[in-house]
């Protein structure tokens, strides 16, 4: 049986996951961009329960896709990424 690792686990609602990313990881990012995130499907959450949870990996991957993002900049679509 696998063991999921900590930062695995779909475990965060969206304003504990930006906590945790701004608190723990030194990143700075807000609770509203987070939301944003999720109202643009940038960021895919796991229905548990009647709630929206994700994980800390998936907050990680969130920041690494917003590497060389400009104000002004289309978005990328997901055909193209």
């Amino acid at each position: 049986m696998a063991v999921l690792n900590r930062i695995d686990k779909t475990n965060l609602l969206v304003d504990e996951l930006a906590d945790y990313l701004r608190d723990e990881e030194g990143l700075p990012v807000t609770r509203r961009q987070l939301r944003q995130a999720v109202l643009d499907r940038e960021l895919i959450p796991t229905k548990l329960s009647n709630r929206n949870y994700y994980s800390i990996q998936q907050g990680l991957d969130w920041v690494a896709s917003r590497r060389g993002m400009y104000r002004g900049e289309p978005k990328p679509t997901r055909e193209s990424a």
